[in-house]
């Protein structure tokens, strides 16, 4: 990421806050041996994300709304032909959403951590949902 795409970043995070729309908490667990966590909540939408320089920055998918994933229209673009590929069906935006929830853990933590347009997740969604529309 360029340092005009972080500034940019940086500014719309800024005034969510100032708005009133995002509220984020940084804290450690008490008595836990481990990386501070950074809880946010933006619109309703939680988020965790842990601050570990030993693993790197991971979301936590299990409180990320799966929502949040479905903000970008290329991104969904993909998910929704993979989707297509697998029963036949054309979705829009709400019922993909539902077939994201739908996907193992698994899934929806590769395409949490990269995007919906990942290619490795979109294979293993591909599988999983034609697994799951044949008899």
């Amino acid at each position: 990421m360029t340092p005009s795409k972080i500034e940019a970043a940086l500014a719309i995070v800024n005034k969510l806050i100032r708005d009133g729309q995002l509220t984020v908490i940084v804290e450690t667990p008490e008595g836990a041996n481990c990386c501070p966590v950074v809880s946010a909540n933006l619109n309703g939408n939680n988020i965790d994300l842990c601050l570990d320089d030993k693993f790197g920055n991971e979301i936590m998918p299990s409180v990320l709304a799966p929502e949040a994933l479905f903000t970008e229209q290329i991104e969904e673009d993909v998910f929704h032909d993979t989707v297509l590929d697998a029963t036949g069906q054309s979705l829009d935006h709400d019922a993909l959403i539902s077939v994201f929830k739908t996907l193992p853990e698994n899934l929806q933590r590769l395409a949490m951590q990269w995007d919906l347009a990942d290619t490795d997740f979109n294979e293993m969604a591909l599988k999983f949902l034609k697994d799951q529309s044949s008899p």
